[in-house]
């Protein structure tokens, strides 16, 4: 991709079924390339690591065909520059990633503080180390560039060029809601059972009980309106910066505030004593959303 592109987001509004019909394309590809590839590449890493489980490896299986696979979807939906993607040239692009670092980082401070108000976590200072917190650090960097330029510049600008900035936002959220959510407990495959078919299996392991997770509900809308905001941020500014900078600090505060507090073992009819799965962050995410739409400009060229 070259740099120079136009300071604008992809089209909006256009009735082309073009990137509705690759985006379907590309995820069904995922899901059954990353399957095929699971199994020889558990068999393959088990070679050095052989405590990894299987399930690890689907991951991460799934996320190398997808990066793999990003490049020729962004083509074929017409997103050849860097700029078309998100990443615009402009002067003030780390005015808005430190913008949107403090505002990831205030608004789940803000979360966690009042879920220690509530007892449902308690302090408990580790030793003096800071070393885990230049770890976070870089987690919230990689995993905000990583998600965000696939899940808002991909996913979202593909499904803008197709029907309207709401609908892209909502649609790219549920997915990245959907994605973080597909993780479910006691879900495996043996390492001695592991054959060619166990990516499928695993696969549909997922599907029939991601949803019987206690809290999954919460969670899920938790993160579909983290997503709105992040979506909503890359909409009112032309570029990814601003979401870039709201993620690495959500990353970073949630990876912190499990370093210093310990759950309590209560939960309550409003959730637990994990952020993502307790309704009391709903009106935090509501009142960024709402800061989102009113306050935020575009980034200058």
């Amino acid at each position: 991709m070259v740099e120079n592109a136009s300071p604008t987001t992809p089209p909006l509004g256009g009735n082309n079924s073009r990137p509705v019909a690759a985006i379907l394309i590309y995820a069904v590809s995922i899901v059954v390339a990353g399957s095929l590839v699971a199994p020889w590449l558990f068999h393959l890493v088990h070679l050095r690591m052989p405590t990894v489980p299987f399930r690890r490896v689907f991951d991460r299986s799934l996320l190398g065909v997808a990066l793999i696979g990003l490049w020729p979807l962004l083509r074929c939906l017409g997103i050849r520059t860097w700029g078309q993607l998100g990443y615009r040239k402009s002067p003030a692009w780390w005015h808005q990633s430190a913008a949107g670092l403090l505002t990831g980082v205030g608004s789940f401070s803000l979360a966690g503080g009042l879920l220690l108000l509530l007892q449902l976590r308690s302090v408990n200072l580790p030793e003096a180390n800071l070393r885990p917190l230049f770890g976070f650090v870089l987690t919230g960097v990689v995993v905000a560039i990583l998600e965000e330029t696939f899940f808002r510049g991909g996913l979202q600008g593909a499904v803008q060029r197709a029907s309207n900035p709401w609908l892209a936002i909502i649609t790219a959220s549920a997915v990245y809601s959907i994605v973080h959510f597909l993780k479910p407990k006691g879900a495996g495959i043996a390492d001695v059972n592991v054959n060619w078919l166990s990516g499928f299996e695993y696969f549909g392991q997922i599907l029939t009980r991601s949803w019987g997770t206690p809290g999954v509900a919460v969670g899920f809308v938790t993160l579909w309106l983290a997503g709105c905001v992040l979506g909503l941020a890359y909409v009112r500014t032309s570029a990814l910066y601003f979401s870039i900078g709201i993620h690495a600090g959500w990353v970073f505060t949630l990876k912190t505030y499990a370093w210093l507090t310990d759950a309590t073992g209560r939960r309550t009819w409003w959730g637990g004593a994990a952020l993502v799965d307790n309704v009391l962050v709903w009106p935090v995410l509501i009142v960024v959303l709402w800061l989102c739409w009113r306050k935020i400009k575009p980034l200058p060229s």
